[in-house]
């Protein structure tokens, strides 16, 4: 048999205020004769919040199932907070608890009290969503100055404090002993095309260098820190890959010069814990250094996306050509199949009635050996020569370029638009061509003045790698490999 719970709370002993004991007196006179009833009673606590003895005990007994109802003499004695008052109806509710406030006269077992009830509920929602907006206005407010937003420091970084501009301390990061081992993957990885990240990881496995979970380094978590822009020299090249993925930024072009940092923050959906898409996410500059230059950083994004791309097309476990390899004559993939222990090619167009190329029996390991004689010269090449990266630009031209880029795209999109007729059309045409000219005219300068930069890359055998490996480089390598027949094959290269 479940019992009926009496609550009574004062703050404070004031004038005209109501004693706990008379409160817990009327609610009692609301009990019917042979009521079974105990008293629950905060005296000197607020009822701004629920951290109340008596009301947590309460709560607890109600999650036990003690308790079949609940009397009040005032609502407010009970919570201050519609929130709070809705979230402990749901525990009632669930446990089919009923509620009585002698004051409002406010009964859940009448019509009249759930339908009061509903009112309560539909102001807690509107509380929730208001609280919701304000800590996000918050949120990207605190984000527009460039402070850390919280969570543990990323690897090779430590949480720190500094001053801002009115004297205050606001948190930041700093650099520790263990970014020079990130700041390795960075260069090696995108200096190196044929260099994975299961290698990278292997190396740090090797050196005994503990990941950010303290576990050891895969492919994932590597991918994870190398897309992060927290140790970049945020420039106008930055500005510029977050502008043309629809990322929000939150500072102008002008204060993208190349010293900070930068933070990518967006909201988890509560539903499936999933990120939203780019356009939901917004970059913001951050207030400590970058130390991973912008075109080093960029090249690994570039390279993450290819072998991404590589991985979802050559998916399959019989062939790294898989996702490479096409027909020469209908430019399908070939699909590779496992018959008695022997590897075959299959053209997909030929299955559809598209390739005009009479059935031919391709074994996979003949063209792979093929390919494989070629794409290890070229990289033996490689290693005797080194080659020269695109020179670096100025950051007062990369600025002007990406503002050239913008106001070219504006124009474009007012033409397309139909807004412009008449004179404006040809005012805007004349232009286009204006900043056409002083964009061609900024990159010879820079092709002039500048030095490449020569890389060296790191010997490798192929043979020995696997096959996941085997992937990657060739990925890094090759374009595609045309099929033509068992022994003739056009190699289109990416170098």
């Amino acid at each position: 048999m479940r019992y009926t719970a009496l609550y009574g709370r004062q703050s404070l002993d004031v004038k005209d205020s109501l004693s706990v004991p008379m409160q817990i007196k009327k609610a009692r006179a609301e009990c019917g004769e042979g009521e079974v009833c105990k008293q629950y009673v905060d005296k000197g606590f607020s009822g701004k919040n629920t951290k109340r003895p008596g009301f947590l005990q309460l709560m607890q007994d109600i999650e036990d199932d003690l308790i079949g109802r609940v009397i009040v003499y005032k609502l407010d004695r009970f919570s201050r907070s519609i929130l709070d008052f809705a979230e402990a109806w749901a525990v009632m509710e669930r446990h089919q608890v009923e509620f009585l406030s002698v004051n409002e006269k406010f009964d859940t077992s009448t019509p009249m009290g759930k339908a009061m009830l509903f009112i309560l509920m539909i102001f807690a929602q509107m509380e929730r969503e208001t609280i919701s907006e304000r800590v996000t206005d918050n949120y990207y407010e605190r984000a527009k100055f460039g402070g850390w937003l919280g969570g543990p420091a990323p690897f090779g970084m430590e949480l720190y404090r500094i001053r801002d501009e009115s004297g205050k301390q606001v948190p930041s990061l700093r650099y520790t002993e263990q970014f020079d081992h990130l700041k390795m993957v960075f260069y090696e990885y995108a200096q190196s095309p044929f260099l994975s990240l299961g290698q990278l990881a292997k190396q740090l496995r090797e050196e005994e260098v503990l990941s950010p979970g303290g576990g050891a380094w895969n492919n994932v978590t590597l991918s994870r820190l190398l897309r992060n822009p927290v140790y970049v020299m945020a420039d106008a090249e930055i500005y510029r890959y977050y502008k043309t993925q629809g990322v929000k930024i939150l500072q102008e072009l002008s204060y993208f010069d190349g010293k900070h940092a930068g933070m990518l923050i967006s909201k988890r959906c509560a539903k499936d814990r999933q990120r939203k898409s780019m356009e939901d996410w917004t970059f913001t500059l951050a207030n400590w250094e970058g130390r991973i230059p912008s075109d080093i950083w960029l090249d690994c994004q570039s390279k993450l996306l290819r072998n991404r791309q590589l991985g979802r097309s050559g998916a399959g476990s019989h062939s790294w050509l898989s996702g490479l390899a096409k027909c020469a004559y209908c430019g399908h993939s070939l699909t590779v199949t496992y018959y008695k222990q022997q590897r075959y090619f299959h053209c997909a167009g030929r299955r559809s009635g598209i390739c005009p190329k009479k059935p031919e029996t391709l074994y996979v390991g003949e063209i792979e050996q093929i390919v494989e004689q070629e794409l290890t010269s070229v990289m033996e090449r490689c290693l005797d020569d080194p080659f020269v990266l695109e020179p670096e630009q100025h950051a007062e031209n990369r600025q002007e370029l990406v503002k050239i880029e913008e106001e070219i795209e504006n124009l474009v999109s007012f033409i397309g638009s139909g807004k412009a007729v008449g004179t404006t059309v040809k005012y805007v045409n004349d232009r286009i061509a204006e900043l056409s000219k002083r964009q061609a005219q900024i990159r010879e300068e820079e092709l002039a003045n500048a030095k490449g930069r020569k890389i060296r890359l790191k010997n490798i055998d192929f043979a020995e790698l696997d096959i996941e490996h085997k992937k990657e480089v060739a990925g890094a390598y090759l374009q595609k490999v045309l099929v033509c027949d068992q022994k003739s094959v056009e190699i289109i290269w990416n170098i």
